[in-house]
């Protein structure tokens, strides 16, 4: 049975920043970012959750990108599954090389950032976990980035919002996939608690938090239908008429009378094979297609003649044939 859902009741908005960024459930244990055009576990420790690491869900930098690399998440509210995770990322803010000293404003890689987090001289966000604390979520971070040869605490600092997600662990740091120079060992984190990014030796253990690029929510056709819900997932057809309830929507079934499901059309005529026994493509089905069947009768693998496409061409395709005698296919 196809359900047709409008894509403005799927995602619902959950929290919208003063800079418009907005995150949406799309269902099934997921969260989209439609700033960063990325997609966030929204248990914020999964790793924990199966068991994957100990302790605690924590592991050292390389497992974790192996973690992510190699995570078959199954979305139960689509019945599909993806394999295409990473660690989130953060690029420089100048465009060019890591600037590692501590800042309290975001003016430098390293340290705390304000309610812009960190973003390069076009205003893009440079951190992905950096802009879900500072900007998505609208918490502060420890330090005042009105001060910046000290850390000053500022009122109301640490992880306050947690938005839609579950499990965000604040007693820790996170990993992401960036490395400021792979030949010291070190690779970026960034710390839930307190909004600090940094970063460690790559051996220490930190919690793990995948991500994925582009949304869930796909609606190829543009119809308003998701493509995991929508019965022409190429075609727009906002009514999913189905005529013959054989799952295909009438905009891209080869045969809009009679139920054929696998869409089996073995001439490529753009006819399936269910309502197309007009096997000399005359348009056309008369005596000269009925020699043709006779001529394969007995015969197995992909035959134009094997009408209901069961494997071989025999007595239910030769009864298919009489009941469209004297019609065009279709």
């Amino acid at each position: 049975m196809h359900l047709r859902k409008p894509l403005v009741g799927l995602g619902l908005i959950l929290l919208a920043s003063a800079a418009g960024a907005e995150l949406f459930d799309r269902g099934g244990g997921l969260i989209y970012d439609d700033v960063l055009d990325i997609t966030w576990l929204q248990d914020a420790n999964y790793t924990d959750t199966v068991g994957a690491s100990t302790p605690s869900g924590r592991m050292s930098w390389g497992n974790a990108s192996d973690f992510a690399a190699n995570l078959v998440y199954i979305d139960e509210a689509r019945g599909v599954s993806y394999d295409d995770w990473r660690l989130p990322t953060n690029t420089p803010i100048n465009g060019v090389f890591y600037v590692t000293t501590s800042s309290n404003d975001a003016s430098t890689d390293v340290g705390y950032a304000d309610s812009e987090g960190w973003v390069d001289d076009a205003g893009k966000p440079t951190s992905e976990l950096g802009h879900l604390f500072y900007v998505t979520l609208g918490n502060l971070g420890l330090c005042s980035p009105a001060v910046q040869l000290s850390c000053v605490q500022q009122p109301g600092w640490g992880l306050e919002n947690t938005g839609p997600f579950i499990n965000i662990r604040t007693n820790g740091l996170y990993w992401a996939q960036a490395q400021p120079d792979p030949a010291q060992n070190r690779a970026f984190m960034f710390g839930m608690g307190s909004g600090r990014q940094m970063t460690n030796t790559m051996s220490v253990n930190h919690y793990v938090w995948p991500v994925r690029d582009g949304d869930v929510l796909v609606d190829t056709d543009n119809d308003g239908i998701e493509d995991h819900l929508d019965n022409c997932p190429q075609v727009a057809n906002t009514d999913q008429l189905d005529s013959d309830g054989d799952g295909v929507g009438n905009g891209c079934d080869n045969c809009v009378s009679d139920s054929n499901a696998d869409q089996c059309d073995t001439n490529a005529d753009g006819f399936g094979n269910i309502c197309d026994a007009d096997l000399d493509n005359n348009g056309i089905v008369n005596s000269f297609d009925l020699s043709l069947l006779r001529d394969n009768f007995g015969q197995s693998g992909a035959n134009d003649a094997d009408i209901n496409c069961n494997g071989v061409v025999n007595s239910f395709d030769l009864t298919l044939m009489r009941n469209g005698f004297g019609q065009p296919p279709g």
